[in-house]
């Protein structure tokens, strides 16, 4: 049974395989290997190696104007990463890699426009898979209403709200500890967050329709103005605990005073994706 192929470039621009008569065929794409050091014989340290995956593909448009705009849209949303220098995303289920498309090669396109066999190679140097689980966690007023009462987000959200006060377990499903996003809503007077004891404070107020965003993959922490204005608010970080601590694996207790309302995404790493 072919899969299905979801590429993303960085941009967010997405090409389905499957709205666009492309599948995934048997592939090296959940293959993995830990490259590694010795010293005095022994292992010193595993990690992860530049790899080069190869993505075979087959075309099948419904027509031959479907297929001809498939090939040529795929191609364009992997060469706008290559431009960037900027990696794109394979998504396979609810979990990504990500790399450039290094290369494509063809074959048997000469039987009919609508038909292709295209193997694509995928060259990562962070080859692990992700998975991004999100918590939303309101502010008193609207968890105490259940409605989100008059809270203007910046955009819809598809999750789940169940009520919460201040704070509730969450579950990380991860084999070792997970890097995060967290988005802080506008107003916050020196917001922070507790997550199994660790603080995690902004020196700072986040005015309403403002975001703040800390991001401990990038080790960023930015501002985002409700003009749309990006300020770097690094130099504001709490010094009295480690900002971007990577979130342990299990059950993890998240508290804070609930006067904002924020965002906790949690990305778990593995080599490969769950099977399902």
């Amino acid at each position: 049974m072919l899969d299905k192929f979801i590429y993303e470039n960085h941009l967010g621009q997405r090409f389905s395989g499957l709205e666009n008569g492309v599948y995934l065929n048997y592939s090296d794409i959940r293959d993995y290997s830990w490259a590694h050091e010795t010293i005095n014989s022994r292992i010193s340290r595993f990690y992860r190696a530049v790899t080069a995956r190869k993505l075979p593909l087959v075309v099948c448009g419904a027509s031959e104007a479907e297929a001809v705009a498939a090939k040529n849209r795929l191609l364009e949303l992997a060469e706008a990463d290559i431009e960037a220098l900027l990696p794109g995303r394979v998504y396979v289920g609810e979990y990504y890699t990500t790399g450039w498309i290094t290369a494509s090669a063809k074959k048997k396109y000469l039987m009919s426009k609508r038909l292709c066999e295209i193997t694509l190679t995928l060259t990562s140097d962070d080859p692990a898979w992700y998975r991004e689980q999100t918590h939303v966690f309101l502010p008193d007023s609207d968890e105490a209403s259940g409605i989100g009462g008059g809270t203007d987000y910046p955009y819809d959200y598809a999750y789940d709200y169940a009520l919460s006060l201040k704070g509730r377990q969450i579950m990380c499903d991860a084999v070792g500890s997970s890097a995060f996003r967290l988005l802080i809503y506008g107003e916050a007077v020196k917001p922070s967050v507790v997550i199994n004891g660790h603080v995690y404070a902004v020196n700072g107020t986040v005015r309403r329709g403002e975001t703040l965003l800390i991001d401990s993959m990038n080790k960023t922490i930015t501002l985002t103005t409700a003009a749309g204005g990006k300020i770097n608010w690094f130099d504001k970080r709490g010094r009295e605990s480690y900002i971007f601590r990577p979130i342990a694996p299990g059950q993890n207790t998240v508290t804070w005073l609930g006067a904002f309302g924020f965002d906790l995404t949690v990305i778990e790493k593995r080599s490969e994706p769950k099977w399902t």
